[in-house]
């Protein structure tokens, strides 16, 4: 991939993956605007991308402040004279402000104006600022960071969920909304991935999801950096998508265990219902046939479908199909077949 001459904006840029695809960018020829809120993180990004014979120019703004990105714009354009990227990376949890999972009981409207501001809000400020240039260069790569939180949920944190599920959909419209122009506009989903916003996950749930994944191990910023470049290069027929980068449990994640196995809520917080443990088929014996290949059995290698549940799905629908096979006794038409579009002999 080769970015040369090419001028790339990416937010939150100052640690994990942002500085990752900054540095990434920076090594492909592209000269990067290495923007965040803390003077420290992005002049230390832009040591390293210069160190390493790259171009950065670091910019301190606040994303969720509509002015703070019409700045950061200007500013780009004063310097550069065009914007070919714009990597919308910047995210907080309300986690970053006292670090414990909380139930949504917990949460005040300043929680959700904060997470909401930043993670949402922040990438609608970003994208709005940059959208006049690109459509005026008729040309023009978006990239948004969500989360696969964003397709089912977490327990934990509401509002961060709340985002990034709403990212994906604003990235669809804005794809639609760009495309005539030449703007591309998509999103990367990562998973577990070992950036410094997971320094204070417990330890027992980082094993319990590597112990889900297909690929064993938690992700890499790198992992996540090569799907963004991929996004970010010319002249794909791709936009409006999701890239889901989280070592394949996404489509494996249907059967995951309750609230208890997932995280532990806060001392304090309020209660939550104690529910039923993982099924086995040595508990599910009950479960009706359609719902028998849904248990699983916990042996170390992912999530099983039982045989006896497979025999007993495939029992159900053979006897739905003798049911339906069978001959319709002869007589007067009743109201359930009339209603039914059965036609029977006439009287």
């Amino acid at each position: 991939m080769d970015f040369s001459a090419k001028v790339a904006i990416v937010t939150g840029a100052g640690k994990g993956i942002g500085r990752g695809v900054s540095l990434a960018l920076a090594a492909r020829g592209a000269r990067v605007v290495v923007a965040g809120k803390r003077d420290e993180s992005i002049n230390a990004v832009k040591a390293e991308i210069e160190k390493a014979g790259g171009e950065a120019y670091p910019i301190r703004t606040d994303v969720a402040k509509w002015q703070d990105a019409q700045a950061m714009v200007k500013a780009v354009m004063d310097r550069y004279g065009r914007i070919d990227i714009l990597v919308n990376n910047a995210g907080v949890d309300k986690q970053d402000k006292g670090r414990k999972q909380y139930s949504i009981l917990d949460m005040e409207d300043e929680d959700w104006d904060y997470v909401l501001g930043v993670n949402l809000k922040g990438q609608v400020h970003c994208a709005k600022a940059v959208m006049p240039v690109m459509m005026a260069q008729k040309k023009g790569n978006i990239v948004s960071i969500a989360s696969t939180v964003g397709f089912g949920g977490q327990i934990g944190s509401p509002p961060y969920c709340a985002s990034k599920a709403a990212i994906m959909v604003f990235n669809k419209m804005l794809a639609r909304e760009l495309g005539p122009h030449g703007v591309y506009v998509n999103c990367v989903a990562p998973g577990m991935i070992l950036t410094p916003f997971h320094d204070y996950t417990p330890k027992s749930q980082m094993e319990m999801v590597e112990r889900i994944m297909p690929l064993r191990r938690a992700g890499l910023p790198e992992d996540v950096v090569q799907a963004v470049l991929w996004f970010c290069e010319d002249h794909m027929y791709i936009t409006g998508q999701t890239l889901v980068v989280d070592g394949g449990r996404t489509p494996c994640d249907r059967t995951e265990g309750p609230i208890r196995d997932r995280l532990s809520l806060s001392a304090g917080a309020p209660s939550v219902p104690s529910w039923p443990a993982r099924p086995t088929w040595a508990a599910s014996s009950q479960i009706p046939c359609r719902q028998q290949t849904r248990c699983i059995q916990e042996k170390g290698q992912g999530h099983v479908p039982t045989l006896p549940g497979m025999i007993g799905n495939y029992a159900y629908f053979l006897n739905l199909l003798l049911i339906a096979a069978r001959p319709m006794k002869q007589g007067p038409k009743s109201r359930a077949a009339v209603g039914m579009g059965v036609v029977g002999p006439s009287s």
